[in-house]
């Protein structure tokens, strides 16, 4: 539990000065929050973004 709570406080400290920025940093910070997502989800059900032979899995 404690870990989540630094992990949390830590993602504020990144986001609100990334979310008042606003624009293209904001665009590319969910583009890649989004990517993450995707493939954390695929990796949960055994698939990969990449197949595994090529050597590139998130």
């Amino acid at each position: 539990m404690k870990v989540r709570v630094i992990t949390a406080i830590v993602a504020l400290i990144i986001f609100i000065p990334i979310l008042l920025l606003g624009g293209n940093t904001l665009l590319i910070l969910s583009l890649l929050l989004g990517i993450v997502g995707i493939s954390e989800f695929l990796r949960m059900k055994h698939r990969f973004l990449f197949p595994q032979k090529h050597g590139l899995v998130f």
